[in-house]
């Protein structure tokens, strides 16, 4: 499995903004259920952004398929 770097400084400060003008994310957040428990499948910045932003509660995607077919289940707040 390929360990993904750290977004740049730029696209978490883009991310902030965005949710700054929008009260909401360009990009969900998705995350994987699996037997260890929740993973952070895509949206790393977005993640980072919400964290930086003090967020308690925001809207993800839930992702079931493989990794060639993106599926989104539902969404929901989590905090």
């Amino acid at each position: 499995m390929k360990k993904k770097s750290r977004p740049q400084k730029e696209k978490i400060r883009a991310a902030i903004q965005y949710f700054e003008q929008h009260g909401s994310f360009a990009v969900p957040i998705l995350f994987e259920q699996k037997e260890q428990g929740w993973i952070l499948k895509d949206g790393y910045a977005q993640y980072l952004a919400a964290r930086k932003l003090h967020l308690e509660e925001m809207e993800v995607a839930l992702y079931e398929g493989d990794d060639d077919r993106h599926e989104i289940n539902e969404f929901q707040d989590y905090n």
